[in-house]
């Protein structure tokens, strides 16, 4: 999101060629400037567990934003829906048309819908606001009547109403940094992401204004904001604006009567908040860099320089010269204003910018929030190359990211190698974490060792390093004793060669895995009659509850015990199945806390079926699911309520009545997947296609445990 498109014309030969050759823009004289922007929702994708309350949508935010077309509002090869929306950028004295194309959801039962407009505050155009009566819901354009003392204005100009379109026109426009908007209740339809950044250079070339004192080598834009994400959750559901339940009936969640109430939980800088993976805005090579500051947000900022000595020189205010510049550490930028100052740093190096009202956290989660930090680059770069391999030079089921400043790297689970150029000298600090079904094994290259921690010599040539993780492994569990596939070939080869471990549990005993301290690796458990005895130290063996932990108040006789990370701190908690119900350990302290505190769901499952757990989506939380008589119904969006196979998962194809349950990310790839235990055979859908494929293309073992064995799979 932080990367935005940029629409630039500065001179009437180049919008000419652009229009000969693109054809996005259409030109009504030689210094008309034509933009062709679509405004449409689209989902904001956090990585912060706690967006997944707030939206429809797993995982995302709802938000509204600007897409760059063409002048048939077909969105333009490579672009996206985007909050801020595509930077634009003119040259002063030019017209600028913008065609806009509401692409809003239309009204229907739970939707809530609006017209939408443009304005750019500090430009000059016509305006005709809309007058609306809250009574009677009446609209008209003019002047308000005489005595009419209850119509308000919804819309500072012309609308474009939900489905249509509609031109927006600023004739000779000047120098200076802008925010176009919707100019249609910017309250809310600000906060829903309908702004972007107006850029006007001057006449003359690296000139921020027609003044010398002005004269910049490199730019760089910020765009402030902050979201509040029940107030989109309550647009989202349509909930928006109406009246609150009555008495005694309980609030609804994420309502919003008004933008007033307004508690915004994510801070951004470029549409995105910071995390060690952001890499350093580019701001040139070492001379006169010109900062653009814009506050797209409902709260005041105060931009702020970290480097000690460093301060800002501020020439301009809402696209106005000023007279007398100033020479300040920090900025105060109300809601809406903009503001451009000029730095000169001496060397090259890294500059960190951030928010001195310290909004710094990403839904209460640090580090996040506005904080970015600005690479002053040296000639001479050196590149940090991280790789990632499993077993099989597989996708590893893990992340490496950096962990120290100025950030960069952040190898997710799509792809095997990230990189990031730097300036000579820097220091990074690299952290590998293992995923649900995974364990980290060691550093390669720059790093080696099995700490999770790397911290690289000063970078002085282009490094590389690689994290390894290996996936999920089975075993079996037989009266007290555990059998582990160590070496992952699915034949049991001895103790010597696998791993045995005696005992640990009793016959009778219901085995339980799960990575307990967070460390990254699984280690065992049993539990017996409603009590819980888990391995905490990993050496395989019982030493009381003073080392080891047990637990006597979570579960009954008779439940069914399952494990996993149900909140996503890295760290397994305990949970058990009764009859169709779950009771899951949300705070992990091993006591039941009630339906409150811990986690109850009453609609996923029914008496006799067998819990199963599972990362199913890769997002890094172990989400629910039963087998029954050989189908599988899974919970993918983690909401604890079975949704119908359109929205949650059933498999009817693998495993069958009499079969147990297990699951893994059995090639780490990041997501778990679903395989069956069947008389001492096992058999696993590695494409995860929830279909058995014969052993050509899943797999099936043969000579891992006995019949009457407890199947347990984890990263050994």
């Amino acid at each position: 999101m932080s990367s935005q498109p940029k629409v630039t014309i500065k001179n009437a030969e180049a919008l000419l060629l652009i229009l000969i050759l693109t054809g996005p823009f259409a030109a009504a004289t030689c210094f008309a400037v034509d933009v062709y922007l679509a405004a449409q929702p689209f989902t904001y994708q956090n990585s912060n567990p706690a967006a997944s309350y707030y939206s429809p949508t797993l995982g995302g935010i709802t938000m509204w934003g600007y897409i760059l077309t063409d002048n048939t509002f077909t969105p333009l090869p490579g672009e996206a829906v985007k909050v801020p929306g595509p930077t634009l950028t003119v040259t002063e004295g030019q017209t600028l048309n913008i065609h806009v194309r509401n692409n809003l959801p239309a009204a229907g039962p739970g939707v809530f819908t609006e017209p939408t407009s443009i304005i750019i505050p500090g430009q000059t155009a016509a305006l005709s606001p809309v007058w609306v009566n809250p009574g009677t819901g009446a609209t008209f354009t003019g002047s308000r009547p005489a005595g009419d003392v209850v119509s308000r204005v919804r819309s500072l100009t012309q609308e474009t109403p939900v489905g249509g379109t509609q031109t927006y026109t600023w004739t000779a426009v000047k120098a200076g940094t802008y925010l176009y908007q919707s100019g249609t209740h910017p309250a809310l339809q600000v906060q829903m992401g309908l702004y972007g950044p107006f850029i006007v250079n001057s006449a003359t070339p690296n000139q921020a204004y027609d003044n010398a004192s002005t004269a910049y080598d490199s730019q760089v834009t910020l765009v402030f904001s902050e979201i509040d994400p029940e107030l989109h959750y309550s647009v989202a559901s349509g909930l928006y604006g109406t009246p609150p339940p009555a008495p005694p009936a309980p609030a609804l969640r994420g309502q919003r009567t008004s933008a007033e109430d307004y508690h915004p939980k994510y801070f951004l800088i470029n549409g995105a908040p910071f995390t060690y993976g952001v890499s350093p805005i580019p701001a040139g090579n070492p001379g006169r860099v010109l900062f653009r500051f814009l506050n797209a947000g409902l709260l005041e900022k105060s931009p702020t320089l970290q480097t000690q000595g460093l301060f800002m020189t501020l020439i301009g205010e809402d696209g106005n010269l000023l007279t007398n510049f100033k020479q300040q550490y920090s900025l105060l930028l109300p809601a809406g204003k903009t503001m451009d100052a000029l730095i000169t740093p001496p060397s090259a190096g890294y500059i960190a910018l951030y928010d001195r009202g310290l909004n710094l956290t990403n839904a209460a989660t640090s580090p996040g929030g506005m904080l970015r930090y600005l690479q002053v680059t040296d000639p001479t770069q050196v590149t940090l190359t991280v790789n990632r391999i499993g077993v099989g030079a597989v996708v590893g089921a893990g992340t490496v990211q950096a962990t120290s400043l100025p950030a960069g790297i952040d190898c997710g689970t799509g792809g095997l190698v990230c990189t990031q150029s730097y300036n000579p000298g820097v220091v990074i600090k690299l952290t590998a974490a293992a995923k649900n079904g995974s364990r980290f094994t060691g550093w390669i290259g720059a790093c080696t060792g099995t700490q999770a921690d790397c911290i690289l010599p000063p970078l002085a040539a282009n490094t590389a390093v690689t994290a390894a993780f290996s996936p999920t492994l089975i075993g079996v569990f037989r009266d007290g004793q555990w059998f582990k596939d160590l070496n992952r070939t699915g034949a049991w080869e001895g103790c010597g060669t696998d791993g045995c471990v005696s005992p640990f549990g009793m016959a009778g005993d219901l085995p339980v895995i799960g990575d307990w301290d967070g460390t990254g690796t699984t280690k065992i458990g049993v539990f017996r009659n409603g009590q819980w005895f888990l391995d905490l130290n990993g050496n395989g063996v019982w030493d009381g509850c003073g080392t080891d932990a047990c637990y006597a108040s979570f579960g009954q006789a008779g439940d069914l015990p399952v494990a996993g990370d149900w909140t996503g701190t890295g760290a397994t908690k305990i949970g058990v199945f009764r009859n169709g119900q779950w009771f899951l350990d949300l705070n992990g302290n091993g006591v039941w806390d009630g339906c409150g505190t811990d986690g109850c769901y009453a609609s996923f499952g029914q008496a006799g079926d067998v819990p199963v757990v599972g990362d199913w989506t890769g997002t890094g939380t172990m989400k629910i699911g039963v087998f029954r008589n050989g189908q599988w119904f899974l919970d993918l969006n983690g909401n604890g309520v079975w949704d119908g196979c359109g929205t949650d998962g059933c498999y009817a194809s693998f495993g069958r009545a009499g079969d147990l349950p297990v699951a893994g990310d059995w090639t780490g790839t990041g997501t778990m997947k679903i395989g069956v235990f069947r008389n001492g055979q096992w058999f696993l859908d590695l494409n995860g296609n929830g279909v058995w494929d014969g052993c050509g293309t899943d797999a099936c073992y043969a000579s891992f445990g006995a019949a009457t064995d407890k199947p347990v799979a984890g990263a050994w």
